[in-house]
C-alpha cells in the first residue's frame, strides 16, 4: 500500500535532518478540531487525548502517526 503525500514528506524532511547532522525538528500544528471542544477542555487535555487516542484531530493524530512527539509548550519559559 502505498503511503500518503504527508507521510513521504515527513520522511523527505527527517532524511534531510539526518544528512545535515540535525538532532531534532521542532515544529508545530493546528489542533484542528479543537474548537469543537474549547468549552469543555483546555488545550493540553485536548491533545492529552488525542495522544492517548481517545480522541482523533487530523494533524495531531498524523503528526503522531509519523512518529513525531507532542510536547505541551505551555510550560515553557516565556
Amino acid at each position: 500500500m502505498v503511503g500518503s503525500l504527508g507521510s513521504a514528506l515527513m520522511k523527505i524532511r527527517k532524511e534531510a535532518c539526518l544528512k545535515k547532522g540535525l538532532r531534532r525538528i521542532i515544529g508545530g500544528g493546528r489542533l484542528y478540531k479543537y474548537c469543537l471542544y474549547a468549552d469543555k477542555m483546555s488545550p493540553h487535555k485536548y491533545a492529552k487525548l488525542v495522544v492517548s487516542k481517545n480522541l482523533v484531530d487530523p494533524v495531531l493524530s498524523f503528526q503522531l502517526k509519523n512518529k513525531q512527539v507532542y510536547q505541551d509548550t505551555s510550560k515553557l519559559p516565556s
